[in-house]
């Protein structure tokens, strides 16, 4: 069933009209660009942003054309960025499945375009936010919990959170040393995604009741299964490629 896009609310000054989720968008993208600079450096700042962004406008492309409406993101200084909107339109496995998966596909597009540039330009900032975006859509396309991997998991089959929800937990554990922001965002990471391993083990078990399987069929879950792997893939040749490259 396809969602009805509900208007985002607007504040109007007089005869200008505004949406507060673009303000908010706007807003939290320089922010988060000013205290990456400090950390990384403005070309490093502005790359590692821009695979963030289009990431995530990834998302809301596909949504708006399943009929799903998401709000403008919000960047999370030193975290990333998240779109929220009609909770409604996820309620369809396959639509949330090519919501998620959608965003890797434009974030690892726009990786390999950054790539070449750096390349080109020799610039070694660049290079550091190239590496970022194949580590961070690796990290992203995990089956586990939120990560967009998760919701592709939904879709292709539930068993494949626990072991994304081990592997979680083993990068989580290499990570103990992070900074504190990180190990925050890693622990609300690990909560849904060892729920959601556990309920599965509960089913294996015959403790919980079994979940009908997501609709579709085998050649959507092969189709989606497969498009996940190639761009695990390309993360992975690409970081090897970057391997020593400073």
């Amino acid at each position: 069933m396809n969602s009805r896009r509900r208007p985002s609310p607007r504040w109007r000054i007089g005869s200008i009209s505004l949406d507060p989720w673009a303000l908010a968008s706007l807003g939290s993208l320089g922010i988060s660009y000013f205290i990456l600079c400090a950390h990384c450096g403005a070309v490093s700042a502005a790359g590692v942003l821009v695979i963030i962004g289009v990431h995530e406008l990834g998302h809301i492309l596909a949504a708006r054309l399943l009929g799903v409406h998401l709000h403008w993101p919000i960047f999370v200084p030193l975290v990333g960025a998240f779109v929220t909107g009609d909770r409604g339109g996820f309620r369809d496995p396959y639509k949330n499945a090519c919501i998620g998966i959608a965003g890797p596909l434009a974030g690892v597009a726009a990786t390999l375009v950054l790539h070449c540039a750096a390349l080109r330009c020799g610039s070694e900032d660049l290079k550091d936010a190239v590496r970022f975006g194949y580590a961070a859509h690796l990290f992203n396309l995990i089956p586990a919990g939120m990560l967009d991997g998760g919701h592709i998991a939904e879709f292709v089959g539930g068993w494949l959170w626990v072991p994304g929800a081990v592997l979680l937990g083993w990068l989580v554990f290499q990570m103990r040393n992070a900074a504190w922001y990180t190990l925050v965002m890693l622990a609300m990471l690990m909560i849904p995604a060892v729920f959601r391993a556990g309920m599965v083990v509960l089913r294996w078990c015959g403790v919980h009741r079994k979940i009908l399987p997501a609709g579709g069929t085998w050649g959507k879950r092969a189709a989606m299964l497969a498009a996940a792997l190639a761009l695990v893939a390309v993360c992975a040749v690409g970081l090897f490629l970057l391997a020593g490259r400073r």
